[in-house]
């Protein structure tokens, strides 16, 4: 028989196991939440001394990976990726480097996780996004065939105004990766001032945002793009921002990941998603221990 001597020295040997056990839990838990702030830290280094790093929102990147990666997959919604900045205004396809690879890294991350997937972007960008879509690796077949492209005029036929509507009743996700998005007096502005609507480069994409009643994830660089009136007193006040009372959007989004460049952002999110099922089981483990 254990004398009380004993029975202390047992109790206190499980106090301290349990204590143990209660610590690695934490640890494990800390390291995994670090994790988003560590792809942040990589994203965010303002690699063009741009002012950057006064548009990133503390834990969205976090917020914007659990909403992907948890989301479950529903064989009537999709997830809806925008994208497209025309500002090289004078080249045929005027459409920026900065935004195809990101966009369809999320996409693909997307596709994995076994959501239907569409990519919308202006006509004037179609043949880049359609070659990046032609291009893509992919892991299984039926994962590519999970991925679709539609791209929309900057004034909408009946037919377009169908399409339009069909997709926004469909999203259940909507995330824009270096999408141009709207300023104050509703026109869609480069860096450098220049009114990519006034030369017939943009679609009403942003209507989106109210239509399709889902949730918004942005990714940006500048200021000036979708979701970033989220941070827009940030891009009003930041030197390094011209004339931003001006090119910066007003729509804000749910979760804004600011990044050095916006396909960063977009590898960002993909990866956040992949991190945010494995953080999930391991908080309902804790809780169950």
């Amino acid at each position: 028989l254990a004398t009380g001597r004993d029975e202390r020295k047992i109790e206190a040997t499980v106090v301290q196991h349990d204590d143990r056990l209660l610590e690695r839990k934490e640890v494990r838990q800390t390291t995994m939440e670090a994790v988003y702030d560590q792809i942040q830290a990589i994203i965010g280094t303002d690699a063009g001394n741009r002012g950057m790093k006064s548009l990133i929102v503390p834990g969205d990147l976090k917020l914007a990976g659990e909403t992907l990666g948890l989301l479950k997959p529903s064989s009537e919604s999709e997830v809806v990726v925008l994208s497209g900045f025309p500002c090289c205004v004078h080249e045929d396809p005027p459409t920026e480097t900065d935004g195809p690879p990101g966009t369809f890294a999320i996409a693909r991350a997307a596709a994995a996780l076994g959501h239907r997937v569409t990519v919308v972007t202006d006509v004037c960008n179609e043949a880049v996004f359609a070659a990046a879509l032609k291009g893509l690796a992919m892991r299984e077949l039926k994962e590519r065939r999970r991925i679709a492209l539609e791209v929309f005029p900057p004034t909408f036929s009946e037919q377009d105004e169908k399409r339009f509507q069909n997709l926004a009743d469909r999203c259940k996700l909507l995330i824009s990766c270096e999408r141009a998005g709207p300023g104050k007096d509703g026109k869609c502005y480069t860096m450098r001032g220049i009114d990519m609507n006034e030369k017939g480069l943009i679609a009403p994409l942003d209507r989106l945002v109210r239509e399709s009643n889902s949730k918004l994830i942005s990714i940006g660089d500048g200021g000036n793009e979708l979701g970033m009136g989220k941070v827009i007193d940030n891009i009003i006040n930041n030197p390094k921002i011209a004339d931003g009372d001006r090119i910066g959007c007003v729509i804000a989004a749910d979760y804004l990941i600011a990044a050095s460049v916006s396909n960063w952002g977009g590898y960002a999110l993909a990866a956040a998603a992949a991190v945010a099922p494995a953080t999930e089981g391991k908080r309902k483990n804790h809780k169950r221990g």
